[in-house]
């Protein structure tokens, strides 16, 4: 009816009654039992997690005391929660693939958003300590953009995870009106920038991305925001 906590604090006990000739009280571990019944406001109502220990037992498990709601004070549940969090958020990198959208307006060329707005796929792999970046990017204007960048950790935590990002990119075109071999033209590009890492599970990462990118064929300076969402596999 009443759990009592002992003066060392390591765990704590149901305090019980024997009747046989004369009145015995003794005390059994809540470890080892769970009650049928509990009394709240001065009236005896089913407990709910005795019918889950009963579950349990059917399926030779055993229940846990941290599962057991009405025994866990409330800074222990709050602390519990907070720790069953950051167990969701932490996730081993691996490899992942999904989708990005950005914009690329150049710094010293006119542009536009139309022309400039692109979708992509993002694959990343982080079997190292230096992960790899490839993008495939496709924009408005018939024109692809494939880069390939490495990923140094500056920043890990629990939440979320900042890396330096270098690399290259080559950029053309994929339709001309005229002959498509004869005026295949290539870009090579140079990226610099961050990359955001933030789990939104253990299996779903956010990635926000500032970048850099200088033409050195013609010369133009851009900048590239790119959102994306990975799912690993």
């Amino acid at each position: 009816r009443k759990v009592f906590l002992p003066a060392h604090g390591f765990g704590s006990f149901y305090r019980v009654f024997l009747f046989h000739k004369e009145k015995k009280i003794g005390y059994i571990s809540e470890a080892e039992i769970i009650t049928e019944f509990i009394k709240k406001d001065g009236e005896y109502i089913p407990n709910a997690n005795y019918k889950k220990a009963k579950l349990y037992k059917q399926r030779k498990q055993v229940l846990k005391i941290e599962e057991i709601e009405d025994t866990i004070p409330k800074d222990k549940k709050i602390a519990t929660q907070k720790e069953t969090r950051k167990k969701l958020l932490q996730t081993v990198f691996k490899k992942y693939a999904g989708l990005s959208l950005g914009y690329s307006p150049y710094l010293n060329k006119a542009s536009s958003f139309g022309k400039n707005s692109f979708v992509g796929l993002k694959l990343s792999t982080y079997s190292s300590r230096i992960h790899l970046d490839f993008n495939a990017d496709f924009y408005p204007s018939l024109d692809l953009s494939s880069s390939l960048l490495l990923g140094l950790p500056l920043v890990k935590s629990v939440r979320y995870s900042i890396f330096l990002l270098g690399g290259g990119s080559i950029d053309f075109p994929l339709y001309r009106n005229t002959h498509y071999w004869d005026k295949m033209d290539f870009a090579i590009v140079g990226v610099g920038g961050f990359s955001l890492v933030a789990p939104l599970n253990q299996k779903m990462i956010l990635k926000v991305e500032p970048q850099t990118l200088y033409n050195f064929n013609d010369q133009t300076v851009a900048l590239r925001m790119l959102l994306a969402i990975q799912y690993s596999f």
